[in-house]
């Protein structure tokens, strides 16, 4: 990584650098995502700092440098606190919390334009992603540039990701050894870049020079194309700049009337301050125009596009004539990824005959009813007509009925079967904001309802025994152990008594098995018998590791290292 890259961003010199990474973002990529993921990561001991870039605009202007809407920077600090015994918790929660940063923003699909006029553009075989690389800088020789496989799948993905990291953890280790940094080294060296690329048949790592990835992924220009190029530049007329206007209007020929009226909708919004164009009025500037031509450059060079939808559209559009076909071939693939681009709006209402059957199921501004222009006004300027407030920290707390205890019609038990009472003991291993492990202690209770004191009664609990660590000593059935917890002692009228407790570990090798059992309890008493069942996961509550400032959460598989 050179220095100038850096000196773009404002720092004076990048060898001295505090942050371990560094963002750098364009203003397309929500601003949240970044700043979480700096939130999560950056501490006293690890630095992490966020840059937002200049957009780059249409991605037709791509160039061999391979920019991408982000770039994380992993510079010396990031690799150092990798060796570091004090810094190792901070790598290891960095690294969890930058896959995930990273599989966030591949998902951005961006699209590639093909370049045909620049001999410094990427080949329509470039398969990486466009949204999201690394930039490591192993040593103050060498860079490693991570390109991520764009059609790799989030699971493989993943694994990718894990080894990438032991490949640039290796060639870290290795550079340190053969050749340690010194600031004093580092002047005038001459610096290598080489690129780690997911390949996606493979689903593995390859890492290749810039004269192979030249071969693999650069257009290859020849010298009768740049001669052919420039002849044709230099036989020209003098040609004007173009310019894009705000808002363009596609409508089909339909009626004179029909037509009229997207007439008067045009010259409404030039008086209104929109510099809305039809074809009319583009015609009436050029002579033979080619109106299919004209279509294509109306949709590519303005950033509204008003589509008219009626009769004569929804039959040129669906069966591919004319200029309306032509247009339409271009909208439906187009409104997939630009949906604030195309307004679509109707003199008519909004009845299936006239949407065509590839733009089913979207907005449409129905321009017959008054209030409907405002709607209109308020989709070309962006506009959002409500306010929201910020979610807030802590979502309401609310009571739950607890299970009642099944019983035989007219017998009154005078036991109740209480929710078991599970409590962490303290004792977890955890991995950043994930469970290794859990001890917890669970206790059955029971609750005297009558009106006169009982002075024993039977019971029984069935549990998966996964959750008993003694299991093999107890009767099995299936996946369920038969558990004693019978009472022995006299309770009185409201009173609650235990009947049975041991301790028990979650971790990620019994976690799955377990949070969808039940627990089945049941007691037998002179006035009768009675069952309640519980589901486990409904009596397990767990705060997040080291976040011992929250409320304790319901049991899921997400606090727990998978």
């Amino acid at each position: 990584m050179c220095s100038d890259e850096f000196h773009k961003f404002g720092f004076s010199n990048y060898l001295i650098l505090e942050e371990a990474i560094v963002i750098s973002a364009t203003e397309r990529v929500p601003a949240e995502w970044v700043d979480d993921f700096v939130k999560e990561v950056d501490r006293e001991d690890f630095k992490v700092k966020k840059i937002v870039a200049e957009d780059m605009g249409l991605m037709a202007a791509i160039e061999w440098t391979i920019p991408t809407l982000v770039v994380a920077y992993l510079l010396k600090p990031f690799f150092q606190s990798f060796l570091d015994e004090a810094g190792k918790d901070a790598y290891a929660h960095a690294k969890v919390q930058l896959k995930k940063f990273l599989a966030k923003n591949k998902a951005i699909k961006i699209r590639l334009m093909a370049a045909t006029q620049s001999i410094h553009k990427l080949s329509k075989t470039y398969d990486q992603s466009l949204s999201v690389s690394i930039k490591a800088r192993i040593h103050e020789r060498l860079t490693v540039t991570v390109l991520f496989g764009e059609n790799v799948p989030d699971e493989e993905g993943s694994q990718m990701m894990d080894g990438m990291f032991q490949i640039l953890e290796m060639l870290y280790e290795q550079c340190q050894k053969e050749s340690p940094e010194t600031e004093e080294a580092s002047k005038g060296f001459s610096h290598n870049n080489v690129y780690l690329v997911a390949n996606n048949d493979t689903k593995q790592w390859e890492i290749l020079t810039n004269q192979q990835m030249t071969a693999k992924y650069r257009n290859i220009v020849t010298l009768d194309d740049l001669n052919e190029a420039k002849n044709k530049e230099s036989n020209k007329p003098e040609s004007q700049p173009v310019t894009m206007t705000e808002v363009f209007i596609s409508y089909s020929w339909d009626t004179p009337e029909h037509e009229q009226k997207v007439v008067d909708l045009t010259n409404h919004l030039r008086s209104n301050g929109f510099n809305a164009t039809i074809d009319k009025m583009i015609s009436q500037e050029k002579t033979a125009i080619n109106f299919v031509r004209m279509m294509h450059e109306a949709l590519l060079l303005h950033p509204k596009v008003i589509v008219i939808l009626s009769k004569g559209y929804k039959q040129k559009a669906e069966s591919f004539k004319g200029g309306v076909g032509e247009e339409y071939e271009i909208l439906i693939n187009d409104i997939k990824t630009n949906e604030r681009k195309y307004i679509l709006a109707s003199f008519e209402g909004r009845g299936d005959d006239i949407v065509p059957i590839g733009l089913k199921g979207r907005d449409i501004v129905d321009l017959s009813q008054p209030d409907e222009e405002k709607r209109l006004l308020e989709k070309l300027l962006d506009h959002q007509r409500y306010q929201f407030v910020e979610v807030g920290d802590k979502k309401p707390e609310l009571s739950t009925i607890a299970p009642q205890p099944f019983t035989t019609a007219g017998i009154k038990v005078p036991i109740e079967i209480l929710p078991p009472r599970v409590t962490p003991t303290g004792n977890a291993g955890y991995t950043g904001d994930q469970y290794r492990d859990v001890e917890l202690v669970m206790n059955i209770e029971f609750k005297n309802v009558s009106s006169k004191p009982v002075t024993e009664f039977g019971g029984q609990i069935k549990i998966n025994k996964f959750i008993v660590p003694d299991y093999r000593d107890h009767t099995i059935e299936g996946d369920m152990v038969l558990l004693d917890v019978s009472v022995a002692r006299k309770v009185f009228p409201g009173q609650t008594t235990m009947g049975k407790q041991w301790q028990f570990e979650l971790n990620r090798g019994n976690i799955q098995r377990v949070i969808d059992t039940e627990i089945i309890v049941t007691v037998y008493t002179e006035e009768g018998n009675a069952e309640a069942k519980f589901n486990f996961k409904d009596v397990v509550f767990l705060k997040p590791p080291n976040k011992h400032w929250m409320d304790a959460q319901p049991l899921t598989l997400n606090l727990f290292v998978g």
